[in-house]
């Protein structure tokens, strides 16, 4: 899973150089095969999307993880699975931003109270509590599916050409 940041928003696509060279085959493709793969990823992304709000809300601090989760959305236009965080909205009635909410939600700290303590650690990181050990666990299933979808669109467009 790859995370793209951007002033307002963060977010989390496929990240894999075999999975971009199929993309660009879709350069050759039809139109047919171009949308059929964009509503294959957007399924994948919205079925995600649920298991990543139903973790927020068994989260340690289940308030501020659906706050932050409340801005996740889908990309309906991108030919893989593609999920946006959107870092400017005010999830709080205070107005804080989600993207003050997330990294704290998400992986803990040990110097805000506010926030669980810090996931354990996995590796040089920290695997978090909701969103990246949700997406983690999911992303072979994910990929399987995505590939598995491709040869069916790629054979389906052989047929018509």
């Amino acid at each position: 899973m790859a995370l793209a940041k951007s002033r307002d928003k963060l977010e989390l696509r496929v990240d894999d150089r075999d999975l971009k060279r199929l993309f660009g085959s879709f350069s050759k493709m039809d139109e047919i095969a171009k949308e059929d793969i964009k509503r294959v990823a957007s399924q994948i992304a919205d079925k995600n999307a649920k298991a990543i709000v139903s973790a927020a809300q068994s989260a340690p601090n289940p308030r501020q993880a659906t706050a932050v989760v409340s801005t996740l959305q889908t990309v309906s236009t991108s030919k893989e699975p593609t999920l946006k965080l959107y870092r400017k909205n005010k999830v709080t009635s205070g107005g804080t931003e989600a993207g003050y909410l997330f990294p704290g939600s998400n992986f803990g700290s040990n110097n805000y109270k506010q926030f669980p303590p810090r996931a354990p650690r996995v590796g040089r990181g920290n695997l978090g509590y909701w969103l990246y050990n949700t997406l983690s666990k999911r992303q072979p299933e994910m990929l399987k599916e995505w590939l598995d979808s491709y040869k069916l669109i790629r054979d389906a467009w052989t047929g018509r050409i």
